[in-house]
């Protein structure tokens, strides 16, 4: 986390903060598409999987977690993640025709989630999907990702 937005008791916004509409104790709201939990369980090994909770049969988020003794909804909310830096990074590289620098911005998030997972330079470009989860025309999805060079 490179910013965020501090919340006390005294400035939460109370029942509608990030934190209570990602909450399985909260509202609800916001939890884990099918497709998108289909594509984390893909890969075992992924440690995002461990950032799940599980209610009503659906997977939520534990990204917004509150300070020590405080409640769901005084959690904070991050603005500027480490990860959009590097992806950021790694979306300039690729329109300048540098994979191999794209690459290592790529590995530097693809590793958090699993160690023995990198990013090809090869396999990144502009414009081309093997599935619609991209990012401003880099091909972001995990089988680019993966060590399988074809």
């Amino acid at each position: 986390m490179l910013f965020e937005i501090v919340n006390t008791t005294d400035d939460s916004p109370g029942k509608e903060s990030l934190g209570r509409l990602h909450s399985p104790s909260g509202y609800k709201d916001i939890c884990l598409t099918s497709s998108f939990y289909a594509l984390l369980n893909e890969d075992p090994a992924d440690v995002r999987l461990q950032l799940l909770e599980y209610s009503s049969k659906r997977a939520f988020v534990k990204k917004y977690q509150p300070q020590d003794g405080e409640d769901i909804m005084d959690a904070n909310i991050p603005l500027i993640r480490l990860s959009e830096a590097y992806l950021n990074a790694a979306e300039a590289a690729v329109k300048t025709g540098d994979n191999v620098s794209a690459a290592k911005y790529l590995n530097a998030i693809v590793s958090r989630a699993n160690p023995d997972s990198s990013a090809v330079p090869t396999r990144l470009s502009r414009g081309f999907s093997f599935h619609p989860k991209v990012r401003c025309g880099i091909v972001a999805w995990c089988a680019t990702i993966r060590n399988t060079v074809p």
